[in-house]
């Protein structure tokens, strides 16, 4: 619902003639932002299991980059080529569709950015974050689950 309003506000104030106020493009943010949240998520999850297992910050975050940088790049470099196309469609399907595929690769380029870069960074010079109490215990279901993701078990 805050899309609409958010979409009316654009709308207003930019007073484009070309501005089609669908459900497509009031709904394309949430699940834009809903990709984008996901590589950043998964480069501090990593880290902060890392950081448990290794105490060693440098270490932790290059056993989290060498695992996630190829997923996190193809994954990414892969929708935009998968979108990269419709950006030339020809016609009145361009003209509504043709701010999807600009929007998506202008987004994802940044998570990409973001996850890569940015995240990484972050996580080597901010030291308060290691020190918390999230950061040193566990979660129950990674204790359950002897450590692993996704419901697996090590060692037995």
């Amino acid at each position: 619902m805050s899309m609409f309003g958010f979409m009316g506000w654009v709308y207003h104030f930019t007073k484009s003639k070309n501005f089609f106020f669908t459900l497509m493009n009031t709904s394309m943010p949430i699940v834009l932002l809903t990709i984008a949240n996901s590589d950043g998520v998964h480069v501090v999850t990593k880290f902060f299991r890392e950081m448990r297992l290794k105490g060693d910050v440098r270490n932790a975050l290059i056993v989290t980059m060498d695992s996630l940088l190829t997923p996190i790049f193809l994954t990414s470099i892969t929708t935009v080529a998968a979108f990269f196309p419709l950006i030339f469609m020809p016609g009145i399907a361009g003209e509504f569709i043709g701010f999807l595929p600009k929007t998506l690769i202008i987004t994802l380029s940044s998570s990409l950015l973001v996850a890569l870069v940015i995240n990484p960074c972050h996580l080597y010079t901010t030291p308060s974050q290691r020190d918390s109490w999230a950061a040193r215990n566990p979660s129950s279901a990674w204790k359950k689950n002897g450590g692993g993701g996704g419901g697996r078990r090590r060692g037995g």
